[in-house]
Parts: structure tokens; C-alpha cells; sequence
């Protein structure tokens, strides 16, 4: 028996085959032990043409050692073959730094709601991941939106939709490729529409002053005439 690697990451397949020779029909049992374990079955394979084959996973890091066993018959002998190992290890994973900008920073509600693109890159890029934007309202409330980033630069819509300073952050949790890491806080500032025609403050105040000079006038005349 032997294996398609005598390395491989873990999480990889690989493939154990062998032969039987003289070939023979039936079965064989492949027998596995991890990090010096006791052996235990793995699997039967059945032989075809005296041939075998099984794929198997590794999912853990360590060394496997693998035997194959044949029971014999009327005519042959049980065999063993030769044990085969293979070394399992854990990938190295990446060290990325996240970087997020906003096609905005400050925006006024005209509406109900205005929405901010949040675009965003992974340096170095290793392989697909799962990005988390984590958005925190002026109240406090938080909002994850998730994005699958399928190459170096990403994207998200925000949606603002109250007055104050909203906190975004894009955050990668980790996985079997990248270690965690974070972008650093971007601040939206939002601000409330002013209503319909604007700040009249002052032209009430004007007002106020030319009805008063009317009354005053109005006053000095009625006196003017009892005089």
C-alpha cells in the first residue's frame, strides 16, 4: 500500500491504494493510528483485480501511520502490508491588515434614511473569506453586515438613518487562512434636515420691530390731537 503524499496540510485528502498479489477476491482492512494511538479500522475496501483504493481526510495535525490487512483464504495466507505515514500540518496563516473608506463622511437627512458605501481591501489577500462590517448608531445599537470577500477589495452599503455619529469597522474573525484582524473606526456624522423654508427666526424679529414702530407712531399721533 502506499499513499498519494507523505505531506499534506491539514484539512487535505489524500488516497491510499495498494494490490494484492496473487489477486485475490474479498476484502482488505485498512487500519490507522495518529501520533502513535493504537491501530483501529478505518474502513474495508474491496478488491477489485486485486487492487484497493481509499481517500481519507486528515483533521488534525500530527503524523498517521496506515496498514492494510488481508484475512487469506483456502489457498493463501493472511498478509500485512508494510505501515505508511504521512505527516499532517497546520498551514501557516495570514497576517492581513484591513483597510475601509466611505463614500461619505458627513451627510444630512433629507429623507428617511440616507446610505453610506463602505468599500474595503485585504492586504495580502490569501484566499475567500467572510468580512464582518459592525456598525454602531448614534443610540448605541449595533449592526453586523456580513460580506464574503472574494478578492482584495469588498463592499457595503450602510444605511444612516438617525441624527449624531455612527462607528463603522470592518472586523475578519479568523479562520484556517488569515488570523483576526480589524480596520480601524471610520465616523459617519449625520445631521437632521432643517424644515421647509429654512430659519425664519430673524424675520419674525423683524416684523416684531416694524409693528412695534407702528403702534408707537400710531400712539404719539392720538396724543398729537388731544393736545
Amino acid at each position: 500500500m502506499q499513499s498519494s503524499a507523505s505531506s499534506a496540510n491539514v484539512g487535505t485528502a489524500i488516497t491510499l491504494s495498494g494490490s494484492l498479489a496473487s489477486a485475490q477476491p474479498g476484502t482488505v482492512s485498512i487500519y490507522m493510528s495518529v501520533n502513535g494511538s493504537a491501530a483501529a479500522l478505518l474502513s474495508n475496501e474491496t478488491l477489485v483485480g486485486g487492487d484497493f483504493s481509499r481517500a481519507f481526510n486528515l483533521t488534525q495535525a500530527g503524523t498517521y501511520s496506515f496498514y492494510a490487512y488481508w484475512s487469506g483464504n483456502d489457498a493463501y495466507n493472511p498478509a500485512t502490508s508494510p505501515s505508511v505515514t504521512v505527516t499532517a500540518t497546520s498551514p501557516q496563516k495570514a497576517t492581513t491588515a484591513i483597510a475601509i473608506s466611505a463614500s461619505k463622511t458627513s451627510v444630512t437627512l433629507s429623507g428617511s434614511q440616507e446610505v453610506v458605501v463602505i468599500t474595503g481591501s485585504i492586504s495580502p489577500f490569501v484566499s475567500q473569506t467572510q468580512i464582518t462590517i459592525r456598525v454602531t448608531s448614534p443610540s448605541g445599537q449595533v449592526t453586523s453586515i456580513p460580506v464574503n470577500a472574494t478578492s482584495s477589495t469588498f463592499s457595503a452599503n450602510v444605511v444612516v438613518d438617525k441624527a449624531g455619529t455612527w462607528s463603522i469597522q470592518a472586523q475578519l474573525p479568523g479562520n484556517e487562512a488569515y488570523n483576526p484582524a480589524s480596520s480601524s473606526v471610520l465616523s459617519v456624522s449625520a445631521q437632521a434636515a432643517q424644515p421647509a423654508g429654512g430659519d425664519n427666526t430673524m424675520l419674525f424679529a423683524a416684523a416684531g420691530v416694524v409693528v412695534a414702530a407702528v403702534v408707537v407712531a400710531a400712539l404719539f399721533l392720538l396724543l398729537k390731537k388731544r393736545k
